[in-house]
């Protein structure tokens, strides 16, 4: 449907409020600065909590490697069990990229 240029927001409302970009001494008001803080902090926390759930999983993994079972059904268990924790190591890897990314995007 075809709109007419009168029905589209007007854009001096938006262009008359003051920029920080424009007055750099205003940019320590901003409040995206605190927020942008507190998300980073959010995810970090949530990484490191991940990662340190990956460390416990690889940590069963071993243990139940360690159970002394013979047989087909072992083999096959234990196949799945080490290619768990092939993703698990994997998954730590990248939560150990991830946490690096965000630590870069903290400082100055």
């Amino acid at each position: 449907m075809y709109r007419s240029s009168s029905s589209l927001p007007a854009l001096s409302t938006f262009l008359e409020q003051p920029s920080y970009l424009a007055d750099p001494d205003s940019a320590g008001s901003c409040p995206c600065h605190a927020r942008a803080a507190r998300c980073r902090t959010l995810l970090s926390d949530m990484v490191r909590q991940s990662r340190a759930t990956l460390v416990h999983l690889s940590e069963l993994a071993d243990q139940a490697l360690r159970v002394d079972w013979q047989g087909r059904a072992a083999e096959a268990y234990r196949t799945q069990v080490r290619a768990m924790d092939a993703l698990c190591q994997d998954q730590r890897v990248q939560a150990g990229r991830t946490l690096g990314l965000i630590d870069q995007e903290s400082r100055p």
